[in-house]
């Protein structure tokens, strides 16, 4: 058997970290043969319409795809789905070409961002920096999607910046009612259809109430998921009533720590009641959150999609018919263990940056179809000032929470230092190297032993995106 090493890759953009790596283009080492990687077995792609170098040799071998390579595909075909050509039978001595595909739409890329204008609008605002200068990073790194309020001039200012736009609509009852909320205020009602009525040419997903299990009433419908539902359920009448072709949203599940889905009265018992109300009739796209986590809990994002997947699957539910999207991100610096997850630790920058690939490449390689990142900009003394829901955790002293931070970008008001972060590079090169890829068909060569591989298609370029989790190098 044939055997290849990773390599520890400084190219492109940075290290990584001893004993990780990532790359971004195809290995300079060749692909490996058929038998070292458990996907790419003896013929097992007969029928796929490729005419490759085994089969020329061969013409016994498989006659369908030589006779049939020179069929052009449909020329009305959607590229939302575009079709690729499955990558042929790899050689350790030459790589057959791949007929070129068209890139995929924009609409399906898994780059976001959340809430970039949220620093310079919320308590302990940055000053020193324009909407439209965050516009202008924006369109740098290459975001594709970005989660912004509708509110003043933000939606406008996002447009700038080429990216598409998801956005939130809702309203809670602010006289010391109990919900349902929205099916017993016409104020509420007419709130949702002239704002969406607004927007519907421009923002086409709606996220109805965010972390709705949250904060207790009137804030949230802590203990309420039953009249979330009615609520829902309202509100989804109503924005498909103004715009038939936009997207309902399930409000994004809080995910604060890592193994806290399941807790008691905890996210997955409220998505549970609400499912079991009917609600799933009334959403397209179901939205969950991971926050304060270390670069170390990756694969934590998807332990959660398996434990949501299970309370759809038990109401009867397929989650692999709605879309799903993640708000997350990791940090650099120090967030206080007490006000955060306990088990948050400090990281470096490097470290923060892994984060954003292992977060991104995970994810997406497991059926998450989007993910915002949280904040371009750091926050500044987030939840000193009362910046968080009634009801959710205590308020942080300066500099505690991990939302002091997140952010690609350092925030002067912090320490003075208004300089990128390795992440902001990261994740820039990343986009530029991945967008446009085939995203229904990303490969996963390994997840064993520490090491991570999988293969992209880009039109007919084969990118590799790998990690190794040991602490030294690993042959495979």
């Amino acid at each position: 058997m044939n055997k290849f090493i990773i390599p520890i890759i400084v190219a492109a953009i940075i290290a990584v970290g001893a004993g990780t790596f990532w790359a971004f283009q195809k290995p300079a080492f060749p692909e490996p043969q058929k038998q070292i990687l458990p996907q790419a077995q003896t013929n097992k792609l007969c029928g796929d319409g490729v005419c490759d170098s085994a089969e020329k040799a061969n013409p016994n071998l498989c006659p369908k795809d030589c006779k049939e390579q020179t069929i052009t595909q449909p020329t009305n075909q959607s590229t939302s789905t575009p079709t690729t050509i499955q990558t042929q039978s790899p050689s350790a001595l030459s790589i057959p070409a791949t007929p070129s595909a068209p890139l995929s739409s924009t609409k399906d890329s898994p780059f976001g961002i959340f809430g970039p204008y949220v620093t310079l609008t919320a308590e302990n605002s940055l000053k020193s920096v324009s909407k439209s200068d965050v516009a202008t990073l924006l369109k740098d790194i290459g975001v594709k999607w970005v989660e912004e309020m509708p509110a003043g001039d933000n939606i406008s200012e996002v447009t700038k910046s080429g990216a598409n736009v998801y956005s939130r609509v809702g309203c809670m009852n602010t006289q010391g009612k109990t919900p349902p909320y929205t099916s017993s205020d016409i104020k509420c009602k007419d709130f949702i259809s002239s704002t969406v009525k607004k927007y519907k040419d421009t923002i086409k997903y709606w996220e109805f109430a965010t972390e709705p299990n949250g904060g207790k009433p009137p804030m949230g419908w802590k203990g309420y998921a039953k009249e979330y539902a009615t609520d829902l359920k309202e509100a989804s009448t109503i924005i498909k009533k103004e715009c038939p072709d936009c997207y309902v949203v399930f409000g994004g599940l809080t995910g604060q720590g890592v193994g806290t889905a399941e807790l008691p009265n905890g996210p997955a018992d409220f998505l549970k009641d609400a499912l079991a109300t009917g609600a799933g009739n009334y959403f397209d796209v179901f939205e969950f959150k991971q926050h304060g986590a270390n670069t170390d809990d990756y694969k934590e994002i998807i332990n959660k999609l398996n434990i949501y997947s299970k309370v759809f699957s038990d109401n009867g539910l397929d989650i692999k018919k709605k879309l799903v999207f993640i708000e997350t991100a990791t940090h650099d610096g120090s967030p206080d263990p007490k006000y955060n997850n306990p088990k948050i630790k400090s990281q470096t920058q490097t470290q923060q940056a892994i984060g954003v690939l292992k977060f991104y490449i995970y994810s997406i390689s497991h059926g998450i179809d989007k993910i915002f990142w949280n904040l371009v900009y750091e926050r500044h003394n987030f939840g000193s000032t009362g910046a968080t829901l009634q009801g959710g955790p205590p308020a942080a002293p300066e500099g505690s929470s991990v939302f002091d931070y997140y952010g690609l970008i350092n925030n002067p008001d912090n320490d003075g230092d208004s300089s990128k972060k390795l992440a902001y590079y990261t994740y820039k090169k990343m986009v530029e190297t991945l967008e446009g890829s085939d995203w229904n068909n990303i490969q996963t060569i390994q997840e064993k032993d520490g090491v991570y591989i999988y293969k992209f298609q880009k039109g007919g370029k084969k990118i590799w995106v790998a990690w190794n989790d040991n602490s030294a190098e690993k042959q495979i």
